[in-house]
C-alpha cells in the first residue's frame, strides 16, 4: 500500500469518542471497534479538504476509513476547509 505524504495532511488521535478536526466531531462503528479497551490510534486526514461533511482518513494501521461529520449531514452544499476556518475566526474574533 502507498503512504500518504505526511506533509500534506493533519495527524489525530482516534479516541473512544472518534476524532476531532477543526471542532468537528467525526465517528463510525469501525473507528469505535478499534478503541476499544482504552486505546489511542494515531490517523492521517490528507489536504486540502474539499468538503468538510466527509473525510478520508488514514490509520497508523494503514487502513482508510471514509467519515462523515454527523452534525453537517443537514448542509445542502460542501462546507470547504476554508470557508470553515474563516468562519471559525469570525465567531472567535467576536468573543473578545
Amino acid at each position: 500500500m502507498t503512504r500518504t505524504n505526511r506533509k500534506e495532511g493533519i495527524t489525530r488521535k482516534v479516541h473512544k469518542n472518534g476524532i476531532t478536526l477543526f471542532g468537528i466531531s467525526y465517528k463510525s462503528e469501525a473507528l469505535q471497534q478499534l478503541t476499544r479497551g482504552g486505546g489511542v490510534v494515531d490517523a492521517f486526514i490528507k489536504r486540502p479538504i474539499p468538503d468538510l461533511r466527509k473525510i478520508q482518513v488514514e490509520l497508523s494501521s494503514g487502513a482508510i476509513l471514509k467519515l462523515t461529520a454527523e452534525c453537517l449531514k443537514a448542509c445542502d452544499e460542501a462546507v470547504s476547509e476554508q470557508e470553515w476556518l474563516a468562519t471559525l475566526a469570525e465567531i472567535n474574533a467576536g468573543r473578545k
